[in-house]
């Protein structure tokens, strides 16, 4: 037997126990997605594997997210209730971890905090979000250091392969991140073209032009090793059964180019290669504008690094040269 909506709650009086028992059960809670039930441990989880389950965040920003959260829950309680973290908690973990790790890891965390408080707000979870106004320490501007042309030219040369060689190529040459270098696919190379499609950070995509040097590369690589076909342009070397594609990790570029870098004797990391290949960019007369393109910069402000500095005498040409007939 079935009631709608708008029978009478008397009609339940007529009804066997067992069937009172059953609407009871099937009745929808009343407890709102807000409750203070909602502790601080699981509903940090449930926001980061949702992120990665919709593919806003890759797995590798998910750890990263994972860290930073998983101190903040060890400094204020993992079975906290969601809704009794307040401006306090945010304060006192925050003065703990600017002691204890770098600035730009103080900042990272900072921001994934941030980013969790913002969207459990937005969801009713938190009533006042406690992170709102607070700010981000100031970051110094550093100025990236790329590699001397003889330091980069030994970074290639100690390849031990031709697969060492595409990754040093890649990263030197067309301003590849490790992580970009991992993903590329050979249908992401088009040959005919002389271009390739990047997927960088948040998902953005570009094209960037692909040179001479590394294409020659990249076929001696497909037909001493590699062979044709489909998949991840840098094979795995190890093939397992739930490696579907048979690709690489980002970690893996890192290690392999470090090493070769080391073997150069060249004091810097990977990432070195990328900063040379934005200066060598500029050298050659590019616009900032045309470096943010092919370094895949969201922003602009991130590419203006790679600027020198003005000094005052250089200023001067263009300063004063206006007249309004005021003298001293």
């Amino acid at each position: 037997m079935t009631f709608a909506a708008t029978d009478a709650p008397g009609a339940l009086k007529n009804l066997p126990g067992a069937a009172v028992v059953v609407l009871a059960e099937r009745r929808p809670s009343s407890r709102r997605r807000g409750s203070t039930m909602r502790t601080l441990g699981d509903l940090t989880e449930r926001w980061v594997a949702g992120r990665v389950a919709r593919r806003e965040i890759v797995r590798q920003t998910a750890k990263g997210y994972r860290d930073a959260l998983r101190h903040f829950c060890a400094s204020v309680g993992q079975t906290v209730a969601v809704r009794s973290v307040s401006r306090q908690h945010v304060d006192a973990w925050m003065a703990e971890t600017g002691s204890r790790v770098s600035l730009s890891t103080y900042r990272s965390h900072v921001t994934v905090v941030r980013l969790f408080f913002a969207w459990a707000t937005e969801q009713g979870y938190v009533v006042h979000n406690p992170c709102l106004g607070v700010r981000l320490p100031r970051k110094p501007r550093s100025v990236p250091r790329g590699l001397p042309d003889e330091l980069a030219a030994r970074s290639l040369a100690a390849a031990r392969d031709e697969r060492e060689a595409v990754m040093i190529s890649l990263m030197l040459r067309e301003g590849l991140r490790a992580i970009e270098v991992s993903r590329l696919e050979m249908a992401d190379v088009d040959r005919r073209c002389a271009t390739m499609h990047l997927i960088g950070k948040g998902g953005h995509e570009r094209i960037v032009p692909l040179t001479a040097q590394t294409a020659a590369l990249i076929d001696a690589y497909v037909t001493i090793e590699r062979g044709r076909g489909s998949g991840r342009l840098i094979q795995s070397r190890q093939r397992s059964p739930w490696n579907e594609d048979d690709g690489i990790k980002a970690i893996t570029v890192v290690t392999q180019v470090g090493r070769a870098m080391k073997r150069a004797e060249v004091p810097e990391s990977g990432h070195a290669l990328r900063h040379s290949f934005a200066y060598a960019m500029l050298d050659a007369g590019a616009d900032v504008r045309h470096v943010q393109e092919a370094l895949g910069h969201a922003s602009l402000t991130t590419t203006q690094v790679y600027l020198p500095k003005v000094r005052a005498e250089e200023l001067r040409p263009f300063i004063g040269r206006k007249d309004y007939g005021l003298t001293a």
